[in-house]
C-alpha cells in the first residue's frame, strides 16, 4: 500500500464488509485514511437474530480464552451448548473455532471423552474444514449437499492472515477481524437471513461489543442461559 502512495496515487478507496475494527486495520496498512464510512446493512432486522451467550446447556461459563482450551469440563459445555443449536437450525450451521489447534482439541474431547460429536452427527451431517486447501472443495461440496439434503453442520476455522506481531492489542484485534469475518459469512445478499450466536460471556460485555460490525451491534440480545 505503501507503494502506491510513493507512485503519487491521490485517491485510494477500500470497500469490504469485514474491515472492521479499522483501527487496527489502517495501522497495519501503515497510512493515513482521514475518511472512514461504516454503513448499516441492506437487509431489515428481521434477517438477522444476534445473541450473546454466557452460559452453555449445563450451566457452565462459556469463555473460550487460552487458559480455558484445555478444560475438559469447558470443552464439553460448548460442545452440548453448539448441538443444541445445530439442532434447532433449520438448513445450514457454520461453527468456527479461533483456530485449528483449538478445533482439534476440541473435536478430540467430543469425540474420545464424550458423546457430543455422536449427538452432533445425529442432529445434522457435519463437515470439517481441512488444513489441506486442496481437500476444501471437497468438505464445502458435501457441507453444500447436506444443506440441500435437509440439513448440514460445517465446522470450520476462523483465522487472520497478517503475520506482523504487534503485541497483546494486535492479537486482539486479530482475534475481533476473525469473529466479525465469520460474522460477514452468515448474510451474503439482500434476501439472505440467519442467526448469529457468540458463545462466549465476554460479548455481553460493552468493550467487547463495540467491536463487532456497526450493523450488527443493534440486533445483539444478551441472554445468560442457553436454556432460555
Amino acid at each position: 500500500m505503501n507503494n502506491l502512495v510513493n507512485c503519487g496515487v491521490r485517491n485510494i478507496i477500500l470497500t469490504s464488509g469485514t474491515l472492521s475494527p479499522l483501527e487496527s486495520f489502517t495501522s497495519e496498512l501503515q497510512i493515513d485514511f482521514p475518511v472512514t464510512l461504516e454503513n448499516d446493512h441492506v437487509i431489515d432486522k428481521h434477517q438477522v437474530f444476534v445473541v450473546t451467550l454466557s452460559k452453555g446447556k449445563m450451566g457452565g461459563s462459556l469463555s473460550s480464552t487460552f487458559k480455558t482450551r484445555q478444560d475438559t469440563n469447558h470443552i464439553e459445555e460448548i460442545g452440548h451448548t453448539v448441538v443444541d443449536l445445530i439442532a434447532a437450525s433449520p438448513g445450514g450451521a457454520l461453527v468456527f473455532f479461533p483456530s485449528y489447534s483449538a478445533m482439534a482439541t476440541y473435536m478430540a474431547v467430543w469425540k474420545d471423552n464424550s458423546n457430543v460429536m455422536s449427538l452432533m452427527e445425529s442432529a445434522k451431517p457435519c463437515s470439517i474444514e481441512p488444513r489441506n486447501k486442496h481437500e476444501l472443495k471437497t468438505s464445502i461440496e458435501k457441507y453444500y449437499s447436506d444443506v440441500n439434503s435437509g440439513g448440514g453442520a460445517f465446522l470450520a476455522v476462523c483465522r487472520g492472515k497478517s503475520q506482523v506481531l504487534w503485541g497483546r492489542e494486535w492479537y486482539r484485534q486479530q482475534a475481533c477481524r476473525a469473529v466479525n469475518q465469520a460474522i460477514g459469512r452468515v448474510i451474503r445478499h439482500r434476501y439472505d437471513y440467519g442467526a448469529i450466536i457468540l458463545c462466549d460471556s465476554r460479548y455481553a460485555g460493552k468493550d467487547q461489543l463495540a467491536e463487532l460490525p456497526k450493523w450488527v451491534q443493534p440486533h445483539v440480545i444478551k441472554f445468560d442461559d442457553s436454556l432460555k
